[in-house]
């Protein structure tokens, strides 16, 4: 015998041996995740088992697969996370002091586009009849607020520049001081009560 007919027999042999016969997967019934409540397509949230309509308004979307949404509702995304930070105190922090470091110029970059735009955003939204000495006086009396109480003052615009259904105008009757931390939580939201 040949070393041809030595291996031919050895793949022969290997291929005649039986392999072990598998057992049939069971398979798993798929759990409905969607319902019909009121006329309104629901999904069931997975974690509080509650249906919720099957929107971006209480479900995240899926970053695995496209046009679905998350099996948790928000609520319980966050419920989550806040339960993990709460476990871990500062693992968070040290993430995002990590990526800052290793990222700086990056985040330079951003800002600086970021302040672009605004500027340009403020200039188009001021009209010609502006009164620009009334407007500085404003962001004055911002600074001096400041610096006399010790807490952070910003001048908002009151119906906001960049709005979605409405824009408002960069002018002193659209201006009004509030603090900082008031401000990034009204962000481009438009108070109902000044239509």
């Amino acid at each position: 015998m040949s070393k041809l007919d030595d291996y031919l027999a050895n793949l022969v042999a290997k291929h005649e041996k039986k392999r072990p016969e598998k057992k049939p997967r069971e398979r798993r019934v798929p759990r409905e995740r969607f319902t019909v409540v009121d006329g309104v397509m629901c999904a069931i949230c997975t974690g509080c088992k509650v249906a919720k309509p099957a929107n971006n308004d209480f479900f995240y979307k899926n970053k695995d697969a496209r046009k679905q949404i998350a099996y948790q509702c928000i609520d319980c995304c966050l419920a989550r996370v806040h339960q993990y930070e709460k476990e871990n105190p500062g693992s968070a922090a040290a993430r995002q002091k990590i990526y800052r470091e290793r990222h700086k110029d990056m985040i330079r970059v951003k800002a600086a586009k970021r302040k672009l735009v605004r500027e340009d955003r403020v200039k188009d939204a001021t009209p010609i009849w502006a009164d620009h000495n009334d407007i500085e006086s404003i962001y004055d009396m911002a600074r001096a607020m400041s610096f006399e109480t010790g807490l952070e003052y910003v001048v908002d615009h009151a119906i906001p520049i960049k709005g979605k259904k409405v824009s408002g105008l960069h002018v002193a009757a659209n201006l009004q001081i509030m603090l900082k931390k008031e401000n990034e939580q009204k962000y481009n939201k438009l108070d109902p009560s000044l239509l």
